[in-house]
């Protein structure tokens, strides 16, 4: 029946239709797609229809019209951070996702990649719509200024890696080795060869998935007229799991294949996403493929991973010790998990007089260059230190490691204002490789192989549940002479945000290389009252990404 509808369809659209159709009748056949999302699909609704949004676009264009007129990337930046301002106080729906797309198209002609990109995000977490085309019109829209900075091009790359990323999600495999050959002609101007080395393994998967995909067909058409054929549903979620390295989104295929090495794991996962099994067995069915495999595949282990720690927020006092040995167990060496920290990822404190003290400016004010794989900073004050600093998440546990040199101070500010406060470690001269780690509430530093003390300076606000920077009420910690401390649970707990630093001596060059982080997923344990939704900051997959409730607010 299908096949004769399809059959009549012009051939651009063909293809397109006998997935979209797939995609309904896996979705409608299995709850449990969800779970390969991590369950938030389900919170989405449906784009305005153009009606209602070309209604209200007119209206806000009417209200913002001497905005948009305007012209200069600076003032289409400034456009964007009002539409965005607005969309929490808008009424209803439509507007709030008008005012987000603007701001989209605002931040893109403005220069803005990064706000444009985690704006698409934000729309992406609450309608139905098309990522990749999204952010492929937001990249069409930038263009390189003609002596582009460094923050400029690393955030341009970053960006082109979102959009590919985007695209092999959505399965849009020939459109991602149509941007990957756009980007490689962009990527000597971007000046980063690991990254265009990078592009091209990158084609070579691709133009590999390309093959394996069109060689589907037949079995689509088959699992349009009969979705429980074993046959079809063996293929196309062997290409998942195999080709794509995506086992969630194989899944609700392999469910429905018997014969498949992967079909336990999957009916545990399908038990646990539909409530009729317990996460934990889900868990240990992928911990099993990931561990008895001859050749370890990490994405069995981030699959089991993540039914750990669902069943570690579902599970009670008793269990929750085995859960986390157990993830524990399956993560082995945090050597393997670390990712290097993106350049949009970093901001910086600036002194500026003594009425203001420490501003946050954006990163581009530190000068930032590339020697050789090192990053070349400069604090631009003549009078006072400035900071390096990057936002975490103080509520879970994490690695940093980093080598600086010409760096006077390294460590986390709890209090930020016009005199910022934390925790420091002293450095004197020369390069240093430091550790910063937080591993059950306990947060340590290392120089080189040994732990080594900290000391307090400047503020302390004590605002515990309302993140960093969140209380009015601050307090000199004056209590212990040496103002020597190793990182205490107590003190610690309620913290829920802060920022490690790296402080630049006046008008000195800082190095700053091999810049590596993890941060373990956070886990709301039932029943815990510690958690407090209204001030703590989201975490996205790319953890480090700063959203709209940053509670710094960066000047040009």
């Amino acid at each position: 029946m299908w096949f004769s509808l399809i059959k009549g369809l012009p051939g651009a659209f063909r293809g397109s239709a006998i997935f979209l159709l797939l995609g309904f009748y896996a979705a409608s056949g299995a709850a449990f797609c969800l779970a390969a999302g991590g369950g938030q699909s389900g919170k989405k609704i449906m784009p305005p229809l153009p009606l209602e949004e070309e209604k209200a676009r007119t209206l806000i264009r009417e209200v913002y019209s001497a905005d948009f007129s305007a012209k200069g990337a600076e003032k289409q930046r400034a456009l964007a951070d009002k539409l965005l301002d607005q969309v929490a106080g808008a009424e209803d729906t439509v507007t709030r996702y008008v005012l987000l797309c603007e701001a989209v198209k605002a931040s893109s002609r403005g220069g803005d990649l990064s706000t444009a990109f985690e704006t698409i995000d934000r729309i992406d977490g609450a309608w139905m719509v098309n990522v990749f085309d999204l952010k492929s019109e937001a990249l069409t829209g930038f263009t390189l200024s003609k002596k582009a900075s460094l923050f400029e091009k690393e955030v341009m790359v970053e960006a082109c890696r979102e959009l590919i990323t985007a695209g092999i999600e959505g399965d849009r495999y020939r459109d991602v080795q149509a941007a990957i050959e756009a980007t490689l002609k962009k990527a000597d101007k971007l000046g980063d060869k690991k990254f265009k080395s990078e592009l091209k393994e990158k084609k070579v998967w691709v133009a590999m998935l390309v093959e394996a995909f069109d060689a589907l067909r037949p079995h689509f058409l088959r699992l349009l007229d009969s979705p429980e054929d074993s046959a079809g549903n063996l293929a196309v979620g062997s290409f998942y799991v195999e080709k794509k390295k995506d086992p969630g989104a194989g899944v609700p295929f392999l469910v429905m294949a018997p014969s498949s090495k992967y079909y336990k794991a999957c009916l545990a996962d399908v038990a646990a996403a539909t409530g009729r099994g317990a996460p934990f067995d889900a868990g240990e069915a992928w911990s099993g493929l990931y561990l008895n495999g001859k050749k370890k595949q990490p994405e069995f282990r981030d699959r089991a991973l993540y039914w750990y720690q669902t069943a570690l927020a579902k599970s009670s006092r008793l269990e929750r010790g085995r859960v986390q040995l157990r993830i524990q167990n399956i993560r082995g060496d945090i050597q393997d998990l670390l990712r290097p920290l993106k350049v949009r990822e970093f901001s910086a404190l600036v002194w500026k007089d003594a009425s203001t003290g420490w501003r946050p400016v954006q990163f581009s004010s530190l000068r930032p260059a590339r020697k050789s794989g090192t990053l070349v900073l400069r604090n631009p004050s003549d009078h006072m230190f400035g900071y390096l600093v990057c936002d975490f998440d103080a509520g879970s546990d994490f690695y940093l490691k980093f080598t600086v040199k010409g760096a006077n101070a390294v460590g986390m500010l709890r209090s930020s204002g016009r005199s910022p406060g934390g925790d420091e470690l002293i450095l004197r001269g020369g390069a240093a490789t430091i550790v910063i780690e937080r591993v059950k509430g306990e947060i340590s530093y290392r120089l080189g192989r040994k732990t080594v003390p900290t000391r307090r300076f400047g503020y302390y606000y004590y605002g515990y549940g309302s993140g960093y920077g969140g209380s009015t009420r601050s307090e000199r910690d004056d209590e212990d002479d040496g103002r020597s401390s190793s990182s205490s649970a107590s003190r610690d707990r309620g913290w829920t945000q802060g920022q490690i630093f790296i402080r630049l001596p006046r008008r000195k060059i800082v190095y700053l290389s091999s810049v590596k982080f993890y941060q373990e997923a956070k886990v709301e344990i039932s029943g815990s009252n510690t958690s407090d939704s209204g001030s703590q900051r989201s975490r996205s997959k790319d953890a480090g990404r700063r959203d709209s409730n940053s509670p710094l607010k960066l000047e040009d």
